[in-house]
């Protein structure tokens, strides 16, 4: 039996001859040889498992030198340094490695990576044999486990002295070909780094075994690497490029893993960052964002304490390459330069947000639901989990997630008789605000309700989470056009935070943003411009500018910029605004909506056509992804694309849109508003441009009952509604009515003392056109004489409007005989159209707006 045994070793052996370079020789196609060798190792292997075989070096040389053709000592001893076994005479042949080695399809592959198994029992061996603490740095174990392991072994790829340690073992059980890459810094603790790949298999459900991951510091050459840095020598850029390029694209999966989970040393690295730009930017691979398991406590932790959520968006905002380190300068250089020529810095940081901000979504989730399976959690620590990561995800615009979380969180309160409570107050806060949001204002009102009386009973009303709630019922009150309403809660929601001395956190701060947005829808531009610049300063004093708040806080100061005409101003901060929301991950949300919404108001009213249609097609997405398109914000969207639709000549779609917001208005109970006011008026303008004046005069008069219950006629708007509604009542042939009309225009222009505004100016030629049409050609003419001179004193004369009203007064006063007066309107009005023509020519025209349709610029900040 042991001759026949060493019969079968020769015969399975020279299948596997060894070629020049120490490379084995791999047949491509599966010769009967060699799949009955692969037969005989594989019994081999288990046989030497059984310690049966006991054969030293010279007698397998011996018994090659003996069996026809015969193989060479030398070739002999290739094989087995190649295998990393000795090659002395006396020594005792390894079969179990030797059987490994020449079954290993994968030995030299690029790709080739170890097992998690392999890691997680051999690895930490060998690690603790060599005095390592699982704690210890990747750094520390690299000169004392992972070069001493291939040092005795043949390197494939040069055949000299010295391998890769992934080159170094062998089966299937260690190694094979890799279908990830751990992207990583050498500062992680191996044993992190082990438990973390442990427990991405487990998650997956994969077989740790048949789990092979190439990870750099196994799979590149050490020994070749301290022998070029011995010389003086470094490795070129371009080299370790090309070897991590074809890895990612190889692989086609990289796993990076952030560590400690509120301060990665992952994005401080520049190969990291090289690693992620290349999957995400060059081959578009696959990423999974892992942590250690210890990190997913430590966020519990972080989320029970109420801290979790300002984390999260400070390690997103402080994600920028170009502040990331390397060793050695040239690389950050060429990286950097690689970077800036291809997708640009922010657009780099942006997409590594998105999936830094997914594996954050997932590790708080995720840790919930396990937590939740497993039944470990008390229920108040559960309860309170849920609250925070249900807040997450609304905030994140995941609301379907966000509902199932606090749903859960809900169903434990009830349970455990815990509803009644301060932090049952604050989850049906939290459950009522998504409502909103979702376009359920009833519901939302309801739970609101509730939580306030609770609030109230456990004697809990004079907190900052009573503020919060003051601030979302404000807000539900302003969406009805109680305007007074939601300023009474913000200003009682603002006394509790002082009494508390809570005004200057987070909280704070949002509030006073929405104060500021109230204090500008109801005109006053100052008090609002003074509640931002105190929000700011408390932003900027917490370092939270960058986050979603302070998003909504410049988008807020852009909106009073637009009302007072400095749109670059504007621009800048709604610029911003986007900057910080790409950055967190939340402009895909209808927060981030209603920001583009107001992106493409500024660049319309700067006409920039091409621009704001992007802005506006862009917010409609995310309404229609987020299910917020029928919602108050969802209206405002609408009302904005149907004008624009409706400028362009597609007028049977504009006015669909125009109608579907009204509709949607009414839905949410918001129509009888100011703003629901200015809708109804942008319907009654669309008809009339279609030559509908019975039904714009309807439209008309509804709108200015709304303005008229609600207090809101005396304003530009107001004016604006009733010149409007006259000149729709004369084309209906109700000069009576028309005039009833103007006369009440002119009533409230004295009465605000505004006679120098371009509204009065509207007014008196509406006033003189009328004038015009009963016959009475000298009081249409001092009509038309009255609201040119107060064009002139407002610097609005030299307009196509004023050039058109120089014109009637010149019919006019043919009709009274005033020749010499009609010779002077007449150059006036050439002079103006002269003016015009010159300016146009200057211009490129981008677009032709409709002049009945007038840009709204009452815009909807985000309100949180």
């Amino acid at each position: 039996n042991s001759c026949l045994l060493r019969a079968w070793i020769v015969l399975a052996l020279r299948c596997f001859r060894v070629a020049s370079g120490g490379h084995v020789c791999r047949q491509s196609k599966k010769s009967p040889e060699k799949m009955a060798a692969e037969r005989v190792f594989a019994a081999l292997n288990r046989i030497a498992h059984d310690d049966v075989i006991g054969i030293k070096v010279r007698e397998l040389k011996k018994l090659f030198a003996a069996v026809p053709p015969a193989l060479l000592a030398d070739e002999v001893c290739e094989v087995l340094e190649c295998a990393g076994l000795s090659t002395e005479d006396e020594s005792f042949v390894d079969f179990a490695v030797l059987c490994n080695f020449v079954l290993d399809e994968f030995i030299g592959n690029k790709l080739r990576g170890v097992s998690v198994e392999y890691m997680r029992q051999r690895l930490m061996e060998e690690m603790e044999a060599a005095n390592h603490a699982y704690s210890a740095k990747v750094y520390e174990i690299e000169p004392t486990v992972i070069r001493p392991k291939g040092a005795r072994t043949k390197c494939p790829e040069d055949g000299r002295f010295g391998a890769a340690y992934v080159n170094s073992i062998f089966g299937k059980d260690s190694a094979g070909l890799a279908s990830f890459m751990l992207s990583y810094t050498w500062g992680y603790a191996v044993g992190d780094i082990v438990d973390t790949l442990a427990a991405f298999c487990q998650s997956k459900r994969f077989e740790q075994k048949r789990t092979y991951i190439w990870i750099c510091c196994l799979c590149i050459n050490q020994h070749r690497v301290k022998e070029a840095q011995a010389l003086g020598q470094t490795v070129p850029f371009e080299s370790f490029e090309r070897a991590f390029g074809e890895r990612v694209s190889g692989t086609g999966h990289i796993i990076a893993m952030m560590s400690p989970w509120n301060d990665p040393a992952y994005i401080s690295r520049i190969w990291c960052d090289f690693e992620m730009y290349t999957a995400v930017h060059v081959v578009k691979s696959q990423v999974t964002i892992v942590m250690p398991p210890g990190e997913a406590e430590k966020l519990r932790e972080e989320l029970l304490s109420g801290r979790g959520l300002s984390e999260v968006w400070r390690v997103l905002a402080n994600l920028d390459v170009e502040k990331a380190e390397a060793s050695i300068p040239e690389d950050k250089k060429s990286i950097l330069e690689m970077i800036e020529s291809g997708p640009g810095f922010h657009v780099f940081n942006t997409k590594t947000a998105e999936h830094l901000q997914a594996w954050i979504l997932q590790a708080c989730e995720g840790e919930l639901l396990t937590s939740l399976q497993a039944g470990g959690l008390e229920h108040e620590t559960a309860a309170c989990l849920c609250t925070e990561v249900g807040g997450l995800l609304k905030k994140i615009g995941c609301f379907d997630r966000a509902s199932h979380i606090f749903s859960e969180g809900l169903r434990l309160r009830n349970l455990s008789d815990a509803l009644q409570t301060k932090a049952g107050a604050i989850l049906l806060t939290d459950i009522g605000n998504l409502k909103e949001i979702q376009g359920d204002p009833d519901g939302a009102l309801e739970l609101y309700s509730q939580a306030h009386e609770i609030f109230k009973s456990t004697d809990t009303f004079e907190s900052p989470e009573a503020a919060t709630l003051l601030r979302y019922q404000g807000k539900a009150k302003g969406d009805r056009g109680d305007l007074p309403g939601k300023l009474e809660l913000y200003l009682e929601a603002r006394r509790i935070l002082e009494s508390t001395g809570t005004l200057d956190t987070i909280d704070g701060a949002s509030l006073l943003s929405s104060l500021g947005a109230a204090r500008r829808q109801a005109g006053d531009f100052d008090a609002a411009l003074e509640a931002y610049e105190q929000a700011k300063r408390i932003q900027e004093g917490l370092g939270t500018m960058k986050t979603p708040e302070g998003a909504t806080l410049l988008s807020n100061m852009g909106v009073v910029k637009l009302r007072q005409k400095k749109r670059k101003g504007a621009l800048m901060c709604f610029k911003e605004a986007q900057h910080i929301r790409e950055k967190t991950g939340t402009l895909e949300t209808p927060a981030g909506a209603t920001l583009l919404t107001n992106i493409g108001d500024v660049l319309e009213s700067m006409n920039d056509i091409e621009g704001h249609i992007e802005m506006y097609e862009r917010a409609m997405k995310i309404r229609e992804a987020t299910g917020t398109l029928e919602t108050v914000a969802g209206a405002i969207l609408l009302s904005s694309i149907g004008r624009r639709t409706f400028n362009r000549g597609d007028t049977t779609e504009g006015l669909a849109l125009l109608e579907q917001a009204v509709s949607i208005r009414e839905k949410t109970q918001s129509l009888d508003t100011d703003a629901g006011a200015k809708l109804i008026k942008k319907v009654a303008d669309a008809h009339m441009e279609l030559g509908d004046s019975c039904r714009a005069v309807g439209l008309y008069e509804k709108a200015f009952e709304i303005r008229r219950a609600s207090n809101a006629l005396a304003t530009d708007a107001g004016v604006s509604l009733l010149s409007q509604l006259s000149k729709a009542r004369s084309h209906q042939q109700d000069i009576a009515g028309a005039l009833q009309a103007v006369a009440i225009v002119q009533q409230m222009l004295e009465a605000k003392d505004v006679a120098e505004t371009i509204e009065a100016a509207k007014a008196l030629v509406i006033l003189g056109d009328l004038e015009e049409q009963r016959g009475n050609a000298p009081r249409a003419l001092d009509a038309w004489k009255q609201a040119q001179e107060v064009r002139k004193n407002i610097g609005k004369l030299d307009c196509a409007i004023s050039a058109e009203t120089f014109k009637k007064m010149v019919a006019a006063c043919m009709v009274i005989g005033e020749l010499q007066a009609a010779k002077e309107f007449e150059e006036a009005a050439e002079e103006i159209s002269k003016k015009l023509a010159e300016k146009a020519q200057s211009k490129t025209p981008t677009g032709n707006l409709s002049s009945s349709l007038t840009v709204d610029r009452t815009l909807s900040a985000a309100e949180g």
